[in-house]
């Protein structure tokens, strides 16, 4: 398990971190011992890649990451693995990704995008997974209303619960990335997109005030339904 000085202080700043990466990882039906490919989203310093290497003996994995700093870090943590990681320079969002994973993951990247670049990711990641394979996303999120929102801040901040003046100052705007497009994820809209792009169970596994773990999954052809035309 890794110590706070193990992980990189995004990531640190998550009460709930281990919550997520064992919920991640228990959720998926996949046996310890079983082969599989998996892609880590902006995997930072490896604290992703390093678990489920771990737990699964028998998977490998490609980390892409932008920073290079960061980069190395992962190669520094992850060098035991050998082989069975590989690493790669570029923005996940921004480049042309690997094909054929049986899983994608992302450990607090995606609330950075905004909506347009995670729809795009959405589709990309169906792309490139093998039928059957899922994509499983562990991030920050906002409150599907402002009151909740409020509230899920007041907590996690360890105030007082805001009045409804504070709820009625917490506007969209507030999450405007410099008067570009909004940032962050709202749950309903990140579902609905993954169920537009095709997947199939797409689902919140855990959830923890503004912290969640949302998954679905690339259905294999036989669950697809032809139409015959006369």
């Amino acid at each position: 398990m890794n110590t706070p000085s193990d992980i990189e202080p995004r990531l640190a700043q998550i009460p709930c971190l281990e919550d997520m990466i064992e919920r991640m990882i228990t959720t998926l039906p996949i046996d310890q011992g079983q082969a599989f490919r998996f892609l880590d989203l902006g995997g930072g310093t490896g604290t992703l890649s390093e678990r489920f290497l771990d737990h699964f003996s028998e998977s490998e994995g490609v980390l892409i990451e932008a920073s290079e700093f960061q980069r190395e870090l992962a190669q520094q943590r992850l060098d035991r693995y050998g082989d069975r990681i590989e690493f790669l320079d570029g923005d996940f969002a921004r480049v042309d990704l690997p094909r054929d994973f049986d899983l994608l993951v992302s450990l607090g990247r995606f609330h950075q995008l905004g909506d347009i670049e995670r729809r795009g990711i959405y589709r990309t990641a169906y792309s490139i997974l093998r039928p059957g394979g899922l994509i499983t996303i562990g991030d920050e999120v906002h409150g599907s209303t402002p009151r909740l929102e409020a509230m899920y801040r007041s907590v996690l901040a360890d105030a007082s619960p805001p009045n409804d003046d504070e709820i009625l100052d917490l506007e969209p705007s507030s999450i405007l990335n410099e008067g570009r497009e909004p940032k962050g994820i709202y749950l309903n809209n990140d579902l609905a997109w993954l169920a537009t792009v095709g997947f199939r169970d797409v689902d919140i596994f855990y959830k923890n005030l503004r912290y969640a773990v949302y998954s679905g999954r690339r259905p294999v052809a036989s669950e697809h339904t032809f139409k015959t035309f006369r």
